[in-house]
C-alpha cells in the first residue's frame, strides 16, 4: 500500500459518515436505511469471509452516478474477500483499534509517521500482483446479474482508467451519454468505456 492510500483511509475515516438510500413505503413516504454491513461475515455467494472496504471515493462515486441516471431504489456494498475467520476477526480488531487512533487528537498525524511519505510498492512487486473483482447485483423483482473484472496491480489499473477515460472523450464526445456538468465515469462514458478498457487487452470485464 502506498502512502496516498495510506493517507486517504485515514482522511475517510476521519471524515465518512455512513452512506444511506431511501425507499419508497407504501405511504409514499422515504425511510434511510444503511446500504453496507460494517462487519466482517459469511458471504454465500464468494464461498468465503469479506470485510466491508468503506474507506475509499467508491460509496460517493456510486452514489453520484445513481442520481445521474434517476436509479430511485438502489443499494452499494463494497467488500474484500478475505481466506477465513481467522483473517476477518483480526483485520475487524486491527481497523477499530486504527479508527480509534484516527479519532483522538494528534492520532492521525501519529499514524502518518509510521509510514515513509512517497513510500509504496516497490516496481517488482508490483509486477508480480494484479487485481480483481466480483460484482453481484439484483432488482427488487429478483432478477439477478454477476460480473467480474480482472487488470493488472491497482496503481497501473488506476493509470489505465483515467488515460482511457480522456481517449473516450476525445474519440466519442459527440455520441456520449452526458455533454457537461459534474458527472462520473460511468453516467458521462457509458458503455463505451467499457469497449475502450476492454480493447487495450489490459482490462477484462465478464
Amino acid at each position: 500500500m502506498s502512502y496516498g492510500t495510506y493517507n486517504t483511509i485515514i482522511e475517510s475515516l476521519l471524515t465518512r459518515t455512513p452512506q444511506t438510500f431511501t425507499r419508497k413505503t407504501e405511504e409514499g413516504k422515504k425511510k434511510p436505511r444503511n446500504i453496507q454491513k460494517l462487519h466482517p461475515f459469511y458471504s454465500p455467494q464468494v464461498n468465503s469471509w469479506v470485510f466491508p472496504f468503506n474507506f475509499t471515493s467508491d460509496p460517493f462515486v456510486v452514489t453520484r452516478t445513481r442520481k445521474l441516471l434517476d436509479r430511485e431504489y438502489f443499494s452499494f456494498g463494497e467488500y474484500v474477500e478475505l481466506q477465513n475467520f481467522f483473517y476477518a476477526f483480526i483485520l475487524a480488531v486491527g481497523m477499530f483499534v486504527f479508527f480509534l487512533i484516527v479519532k483522538i487528537p494528534g492520532g492521525p498525524n501519529f499514524l502518518r509517521s509510521l509510514r515513509t511519505e512517497g513510500s509504496g510498492p516497490s516496481e517488482e512487486v508490483r509486477k508480480k500482483s494484479s487485481t480483481s473483482a466480483r460484482f453481484f447485483g439484483e432488482d427488487i423483482e429478483g432478477n439477478k446479474v454477476n460480473a467480474t473484472y480482472t487488470g493488472p496491480e491497482a496503481y497501473s489499473a488506476t493509470a489505465i482508467f483515467v488515460t482511457e477515460a480522456a481517449q473516450t472523450i476525445i474519440r466519442h464526445h459527440d455520441h456520449l451519454p452526458q455533454k457537461g456538468g459534474v458527472s462520473t465515469p460511468a453516467a458521462a462514458l457509458g458503455e463505451q468505456y467499457i469497449d475502450d478498457l476492454t480493447a487495450t487487452g489490459l482490462i477484462k470485464f465478464e
